[in-house]
C-alpha cells in the first residue's frame, strides 16, 4: 500500500512537472532562507554558552541619575564592590573585576606590538569566564603584581609559540614591565568579552589608587551566585546595603542604583545599556524579527504548496471520485495526499541543504558572522522537525479540500467552485503579499535612514583626515617633532592632538559651577589642542579657541558645546567658572561651540566641555592632508613615523571610514532584509504565477466564448487580473498599521533618524501590485490572445 502511494505520487510529479517545479523550488527556497536564519538566530542566543554555570552568573549594571543627560544604564562599577560584595552577602559564590584598557604596545627585546585588547583582571577571571590557561595554574597566574597572562595567538606572533612565552619579561605601554604567567586559550568569537592580554588587577590598583574609592565607575564587575539563590530577594537586599557607601552629601538613592544582568543576556539585550564593554553586541529585537520573517518565508512557501494543491483539485477531483467508487476510504485519500507532500518537502530539504552549504560562506562575509554549518544530531532534530511540520501545513488542507469530493458529482463532470471563489486561497494569496509588502515597506525606510546617516550633517569635518595612535612610553617632545615635520610639506594641512578621533574621550565627569554649590552638570570630557577646533571645522558660535602656546589656557580655560549653555538657560555663558572633577583650579569659559556628533546617531548629543589637560589623555592624533593627495600623504607619514619611532606599528586610520564603521550592523541589516524581500517576493511570485496559470487554464472555455461575442484583449485581461489585484491591494493596505510599527521598533535604536513619509507606504504597495499583475499578466495576455477556435473546435 505504501510502495503504491509512493508509486503515484512521484507519477504525479512527473506528470506534472510545472507545478512540481514551481512547489519544490518554492520550498527549496523558502527552507533554505529558514535555515540559513535559524543558524544566524542559533548563533546569537548561543553567545557566551561556553560559560560554565551561566544561569547564576550576572553583570552588575548601574542607574545613574546624571544632570544635564538624565536617567542613563551604565555597566561600570566602583573598585571596592566586587571584595565588599564577597565579604558581606554569603549568596555570593565569587565576583570578579574585569578593566579593559584599550591598547597599548607590547615590547619584547628590539621588536615592539600594537595590541587592541589589554585587560586588568582579578586572578579569578579564568573561572568566571571559563577561560582555559594551556599554560600556567588559574588559581595562581595573576596572583603576583606584574603578572600578565597572553593569548595563545599573541603569545605566537609575539614569542614564536605559546610555550616559550612563559617567564618571559615584555613591556607594555606606559605601565612597565610584566611577566608572562600564563597562556590562555583563544577567547572565542561568540563572546561578549574579549581580550588577548590580561594583567592582574591589583596592578592598575598600584598604579591608580583613585580606583580603590566608591566615587568613581572604571570596571566591569560579574557576580556568581550560589545555587538557589532568590535573584529578586537578592537585589533588593543589596541596593539598601549600597547605601550605606553613597556620599553623604547627595540624595543616597539617587546614587546607587544596580540591578543584576544575567549573563545570558548580555550579548543581546544591552542597547539599552549606555556605557559597556561589549565586543560583539546583537539586537534582542533584530533577531526576534528575523525569525520571524524565517518562519515567513516558510509559511509562504506552504502557501505556495497549498494554493496550486487546491487550483489543481479540479484536474484531480476525477482521480478522487473513482478512488472513492473503488472503496477507498476519506482516510486513506488523506494519507495519499500528506505523503505525496511528504515526499516533495523532502526533495525540497535535500536540495535546501546543498544550497545552504553553497551559500552560508557568502551569507557570513555579509553579516561579519562564524557560523560553522554542520550536520549534527540536533540539526538533524530540527530538519525532522521542518519536515513534519511543513508537510503537515503545505498538505494537510489540500488533502482535506480533495478528499471531500463526491464520487457521483465529479464523474457527471460537474467542477467545484472556481479558484476565485475559493475563501482559504484568497486570504492565504493575501498574506503572501501582506508579508512582502511590510518587507518592501521596511527596505524602503531603512535604506533612507542609510542615506540619512551618510549625508546628514555631523557638524564636524572627517574629510581628509588620518587618524593616528600614540604610546605613552614616547618623549611628548617626539610627537611635537613628529607634527612639526609633517606641517613642512604643503601635503599636510594641519594636525592636532585629541583624546579621539571626535575629540569625545570615553570618560564622563561631573563639572561644579563655581559660583554656586548646587549647580552641576554630567559632561563628556573632549581633550584637545589648539589646532583640533578649526582643523576639524567646529563652528565657535561665540568667544575664541584655546590659544596656541598659552599656558594659561592649558590650566584655567574650557570651551564648552551648545546644549551645556542651553542645559544651564544662559544668555551670557562666557566668563561662567567650573570646577573639573579631580582639580582645585577653576575654568573660564572662552567659548561656546556649536553642538555635533561626537558620538553616531544612535546617542543624543550631550553636554561637553573641551580643555587642555593632561589628567584625561590626549593618546591620539588627528593629520589632514590635502584633498586628492591621500596615498602621497600616508606615504609621508609612514616614512617620518618610521624616522621618529622605528619599530613602532604604524597603524593609520582613514576618519570617514571609521566614521561609518559605525553604522556597519544597519547595512548589514538592510543588506540582510533586501535579500530576504527579494526571496519572499519570487516565492510569492512563483506561487502566483502557478496560481494565475491554472486560472486562466480553467477560464479557457470562458475567454474563447467573449473573444467570440466581441470581448477586447484589454477586457478579458482586466476579467483576469481584477481579483488578484483587489487581494494584493487589500494586503498592501493591511501592511501599513504593521510597517509602521515595525519601523517605529527599529527608529527607536537612533536618537537621530530619518522621517516617515506616507509615500513611502505607497511605494511599496504600488511595487507589490506591479510584480503580482505582471505574473498574472504573463499567463492572461497568451490566453486573451489565442485563438478561440483552437479552444472551442472539440465541443
Amino acid at each position: 500500500m505504501i510502495y503504491n502511494y509512493i508509486k503515484i505520487a512521484f507519477r504525479n510529479i512527473i506528470r506534472n512537472k510545472t507545478y512540481s517545479v514551481i512547489n519544490i523550488l518554492g520550498l527549496t527556497i523558502g527552507i533554505s532562507a529558514s535555515i540559513m536564519i535559524m543558524l544566524f538566530v542559533k548563533y546569537h542566543l548561543d553567545f557566551d554558552s561556553h560559560v560554565k554555570n551561566q544561569d547564576n552568573k550576572y553583570r552588575i549594571v548601574e542607574i545613574q541619575q546624571a544632570e544635564g543627560v538624565g536617567e542613563q544604564h551604565v555597566a561600570f562599577t566602583m573598585g571596592p564592590l566586587a571584595r565588599q560584595m564577597e565579604a558581606d552577602f554569603p549568596e555570593v559564590k565569587q565576583a570578579c573585576r574585569i578593566m579593559p584598557w584599550g591598547g597599548g604596545l607590547i615590547s619584547y627585546g628590539e621588536e615592539s606590538y600594537d595590541n587592541d585588547f589589554f585587560t586588568y583582571a582579578d586572578t579569578n577571571v579564568f573561572n568566571m569566564l571559563s577561560i582555559e590557561l594551556i599554560h600556567g595554574s588559574p588559581a595562581t597566574a595573576l596572583e603576583n603584581v606584574g603578572s600578565v597572562c597572553f593569548s595563545e595567538s599573541m603569545a605566537k606572533k609575539v614569542f614564536g609559540n605559546a610555550e616559550d612565552a612563559m617567564g618571559k619579561m615584555i613591556k607594555m605601554g606606559n605601565i612597565g614591565s610584566l611577566r608572562v604567567t600564563g597562556v590562555f586559550e583563544d577567547m572565542t568569537e561568540e563572546s561578549h568579552l574579549y581580550f588577548d592580554v590580561i594583567a592582574d588587577f591589583e596592578l592598575a590598583i598600584n598604579n591608580n589608587q583613585w580606583l580603590t574609592n566608591w566615587f568613581n565607575n572604571s570596571m566591569v564587575t560579574y557576580v556568581e551566585l550560589k545555587d538557589n539563590v532568590n535573584v529578586e530577594k537578592f537585589e533588593e537586599k543589596f541596593r539598601d546595603y549600597l547605601l550605606n557607601f553613597a556620599p553623604e552629601e547627595r540624595d543616597a538613592e539617587s546614587v546607587y542604583k544596580f540591578y543584576l544582568q544575567p549573563y545570558d543576556d548580555i550579548h543581546l539585550k544591552t542597547t539599552h545599556i549606555k556605557f559597556h564593554h561589549t565586543r560583539k553586541m546583537g539586537n534582542y529585537t533584530f533577531v526576534l524579527v528575523l525569525a520571524g520573517v524565517g518562519l515567513a518565508l516558510l509559511l509562504i512557501a506552504c502557501i505556495n504548496y497549498i494554493n496550486l494543491s487546491i487550483a489543481r483539485s479540479v484536474k484531480r477531483s476525477r482521480e478522487v471520485g473513482m478512488r472513492k467508487v473503488l472503496g477507498a476510504s476519506r482516510d486513506k485519500l488523506i494519507y495519499q495526499f500528506m505523503g505525496e507532500s511528504l515526499i516533495i518537502t523532502s526533495l525540497s530539504i535535500m536540495l535546501s541543504l546543498g544550497l545552504v552549504e553553497i551559500l552560508m560562506p557568502e551569507f557570513n562575509a555579509i553579516m561579519k558572522t562564524s557560523i560553522d554549518f554542520q550536520i549534527t544530531l540536533g540539526f538533524v532534530g530540527i530538519l525532522l522537525g521542518i519536515l513534519i511540520l511543513v508537510s503537515a501545513i503545505s498538505g494537510f488542507y489540500p488533502a482535506l479540500y480533495l478528499s471531500r469530493y463526491n464520487p457521483a458529482t465529479v464523474l457527471k463532470g460537474n467542477s467545484e467552485k472556481s479558484i476565485s471563489s475559493t475563501r482559504m486561497t484568497r486570504v492565504l494569496v493575501g498574506f503572501q503579499f501582506f508579508v512582502s509588502t511590510v518587507l518592501i515597506i521596511f527596505i524602503i525606510v531603512t535604506n533612507q535612514q542609510v542615506k540619512f546617516i551618510k549625508q546628514k550633517d555631523l557638524g564636524i569635518n572627517y574629510d581628509n583626515i588620518v587618524n593616528l595612535r600614540m604610546y605613552y612610553e614616547e618623549n611628548p617632545q617626539k610627537y611635537n617633532s613628529f607634527k612639526s615635520e609633517l606641517l613642512q610639506h604643503s601635503i599636510i594641512k594641519d594636525a592636532a592632538y585629541t583624546s579621539s578621533l571626535s575629540g569625545a574621550s570615553g570618560s564622563q565627569s561631573t563639572m561644579q559651577l563655581a559660583d554656586t554649590t548646587e549647580a552641576s552638570v554630567m559632561v563628556r570630557v573632549c581633550t584637545v589642542d589648539e589646532n583640533f577646533i578649526p582643523m576639524m571645522d567646529l563652528d565657535v558660535l561665540e568667544g575664541r579657541n584655546f590659544h596656541k602656546g598659552s599656558s594659561l589656557d592649558s590650566s584655567t580655560a574650557v570651551i564648552v558645546n551648545q546644549a551645556l549653555v542651553n542645559y544651564f538657560g544662559w544668555k551670557e555663558p562666557l566668563g561662567k567658572r567650573f570646577q573639573p572633577f579631580n582639580s582645585d583650579t577653576n575654568r573660564i569659559v572662552v567659548g561656546v561651540v556649536e553642538d555635533y556628533h561626537y558620538y553616531n546617531l544612535y546617542a543624543k548629543i550631550e553636554p561637553a566641555v573641551f580643555m587642555i589637560s593632561s589628567y584625561f589623555r590626549m593618546n591620539e592624533m588627528n593629520i589632514k592632508f590635502a584633498e586628492a593627495n591621500k596615498e602621497e600623504a600616508l606615504s609621508l607619514i609612514e616614512e617620518k613615523w618610521n624616522n621618529f619611532f622605528p619599530g613602532k606599528p604604524f597603524n593609520p586610520r582613514i576618519a570617514k571610514t571609521m566614521v561609518m564603521k559605525e553604522y556597519g550592523g544597519i547595512v548589514r541589516t538592510l543588506t540582510l532584509f533586501s535579500v530576504f524581500v527579494l526571496i519572499s517576493l519570487f516565492i510569492s511570485g512563483l506561487g502566483l504565477f502557478g496560481l494565475s496559470s491554472l486560472y486562466v487554464e480553467r477560464k479557457v472555455k470562458e475567454i474563447a466564448i467573449r473573444k467570440v461575442l466581441g470581448g477586447s484583449v484589454l477586457q478579458i485581461n482586466l476579467l483576469i487580473i481584477k481579483d488578484f489585484a483587489l487581494l494584493i491591494g487589500i494586503a498592501g493596505l493591511l501592511a501599513i498599521p504593521a510597517g509602521y510599527k515595525m519601523l517605529q521598533g527599529f527608529f527607536s535604536e537612533f536618537a537621530y533618524h530619518t522621517s516617515i513619509h506616507w509615500y513611502y507606504f505607497m511605494i511599496a504597495i504600488a511595487a507589490t501590485m506591479i510584480l503580482g499583475t505582471a505574473t498574472v499578466l504573463i499567463k492572461s495576455i497568451k490566453a486573451a490572445y489565442s485563438n478561440p477556435v483552437d479552444t472551442l473546435k472539440y465541443e
